[in-house]
């Protein structure tokens, strides 16, 4: 085998609490991350080489060392301790700088691929510990099933949401929201007084049956919202629409909304379409390992 191709979910957050800093200077978070079926495409080909190669179909993303993708590849190389030669093309689909993990995901792709092609027959654990050193939600990616994760991202414990059968409409404004400006525009001193509940109780239950805003909003949205208002706006017209939950996703700059069979998703779609990219999906849990 010399060339694998993979879908690379992206993922929203069910919630987001920011528990406070930590003496390495993450953040301690709490968030369920779940998969939806908006995905990148990532193609892994061995080559007879020792470079690592990367080419993406958009302009914007680096594809040196710089880029997830290639220091995944040397992190495999590093692990197996011989250099390889590796091809990487990357589709992109998922919106940049939206909160949605897409680089997180595609990185995490081309970990699984490697460790396919090159039949090195590494766990899942071994996977989830070189992610966890590429980036706080790569682990999450590794397997792809909901979990809560806490820490800086990558501590994970499975969870099963019924969520089936539910769309998701994802709005991506057109802007990028940099996680790090998104940091700093938090009052850490309320939001570590909110009350802060685990979602694992909730384990089995529809998401009608949960109360996501108030057991654990996305603490961002206070950030973010006075900075840019028409996310709000966009938050709003899903919940006036009949959304069952809607959230910024991450630090953003999505916001999704989640419905049932009851709302006609492609007016809503239609509605939203002045606000920016608008995409209809739905949830997609594991497969990945």
């Amino acid at each position: 085998m010399k060339s694998v191709r993979l879908p690379a979910y992206a993922k929203v957050n069910l919630g987001l609490s920011i528990m406070g800093k930590r003496a390495d200077g993450y953040h301690e978070i709490e968030t369920v991350m779940h998969q939806i079926q908006l995905h990148d495409i990532v193609q892994v080909s061995l080559t007879d080489g020792r470079e690592i190669v990367m080419r993406c179909n958009d302009s914007r993303i680096p594809i040196d060392g710089r880029n997830l993708c290639c220091r995944a590849a040397r992190a495999i190389e590093g692990k197996a301790g011989y250099e390889i030669g590796v091809d990487i093309q990357l589709t992109k689909n998922i919106p940049v700088g939206a909160g949605l993990g897409g680089g997180s995901s595609d990185a995490a792709a081309v970990l699984r691929a490697l460790n396919k092609l090159l039949q090195l027959q590494y766990s899942r654990m071994d996977l989830e510990e070189m992610a966890a050193r590429l980036g706080s939600d790569v682990p999450f990616f590794v397997g792809g099933e909901p979990a809560i994760a806490s820490g800086r991202g990558e501590k994970l414990q499975k969870v099963d949401f019924n969520l089936g059968g539910l769309t998701v409409v994802v709005v991506y404004p057109g802007v990028e929201i940099s996680t790090t400006w998104a940091y700093s525009k938090l009052n850490l001193n309320l939001t570590i007084k909110k009350k802060k509940t685990t979602l694992t109780s909730y384990n089995g239950k529809n998401v009608k049956e949960i109360d996501f805003p108030g057991v654990a909003p996305n603490d961002f949205e206070e950030a973010i919202f006075p900075s840019y208002p028409h996310l709000l706006t966009v938050k709003q017209v899903l919940l006036l629409s009949g959304a069952v939950y809607a959230s910024l996703s991450g630090s953003g700059s999505v916001v999704f909304g989640v419905f049932d069979g009851s709302v006609d998703v492609g007016a809503v779609k239609k509605m939203l379409s002045g606000q920016g990219d608008v995409y209809l999906t739905q949830f997609v849990s594991g497969g990945n390992f």
